[in-house]
């Protein structure tokens, strides 16, 4: 059951998460741009070209979005992120899952584990920030139910980069503009079946990642929901009271400014004794108390 020390531990625990993933994101990106470093195949900032090293970059920043609305709920012992950061949270880690498990699966198989998880720069941009910025979005960040479409806007900027990478390691392989081919996907010239390949990999690994954060999600309402049900502040009352009530809770739980009506509350609470209001009006009653 849901209790108060579990507020207070969940905002705890995801600015812990955070401020790691970002320094372990930023620390990898600056070991890739320090000029001692002697890559043998990009330099400097031409690091950027990496998918790797662009996704932990944006996961850092992401990341660091979240930090205000964390330390805010410290103060009010539990924090609720607005939906957009939510996604925009989904997009990063959804990057880094592909990041892993390709490392995982690919490239450590071929190249050694040591050298590809636990290696210098490896060991925080393949292991560390995708780890835990995957724990982080499945066990901390679950109040909001991420939807189908959203895992489709999130594949746009993969696309695209997609595209771009096969234009300069393909189609512009035999001039000075070319990048290599790190990732041997136009080794054969077939640049159509590496985009499809590509769009359909990502598709299943951040949809994974969406359903696994879905049935997280779905558990954390439960708990709300017997939370509400057996607190001893809920009974024993009006379904009025009861609605005010759940109303000023939440109110000063969330930092964000929005309101997330606990549809699957109020919905219990329709089979109650003595109630003769609908499902309608208690959610709008519950919006009359929040934003009193």
């Amino acid at each position: 059951m849901i209790h108060k020390e579990y507020f207070k531990n969940r905002v705890v625990s995801a600015l812990v998460l955070s401020v790691i993933i970002v320094l372990s994101s930023l620390i990898s990106v600056l070991f890739m741009l320090d000029p001692e470093y002697q890559s043998k195949i990009f330099l400097g900032v031409e690091n950027f070209k990496y998918y790797t090293t662009i996704s932990n970059f944006l996961i850092s920043i992401i990341v660091m979005l979240t930090i205000p609305f964390q330390i805010e709920g410290i103060k009010k012992q539990n924090y609720h992120l607005p939906n957009w950061v939510v996604n925009i949270l989904y997009f990063g880690v959804g990057n880094l899952a592909i990041v892993f498990l390709a490392t995982a699966f690919v490239i450590a198989p071929t190249i050694g584990i040591n050298k590809a998880l636990l290696g210098r720069f490896n060991f925080w941009q393949h292991s560390v920030s995708p780890l835990l910025s995957i724990i982080l979005f499945l066990f901390v960040d679950k109040d909001h139910r991420i939807k189908l479409k959203i895992s489709l806007y999130c594949m746009i900027p993969n696309v695209i980069y997609m595209i771009i990478y096969v234009v300069f390691a393909g189609a512009l392989k035999n001039t000075s503009y070319a990048w290599p081919d790190v990732y041997r996907i136009t080794k054969f010239g077939h640049y159509e079946i590496a985009l499809v390949g590509w769009f359909l990999l990502h598709f299943l690994i951040i949809n994974l990642v969406r359903v696994l954060h879905n049935i997280q999600h779905r558990r954390y309402k439960q708990s709300l929901e017997e939370y509400y049900r057996n607190s001893e502040d809920y009974k024993d009352k009006s379904i009025e009271e009861i609605i005010k009530n759940i109303a000023l809770d939440q109110k000063a739980k969330h930092v964000s400014g929005d309101i997330d009506i606990p549809v699957h509350i109020l919905r219990y609470y329709t089979n109650m004794d003595g109630n003769t209001m609908s499902l309608d009006d208690m959610c709008m009653l519950y919006a009359k108390y929040y934003f009193t």
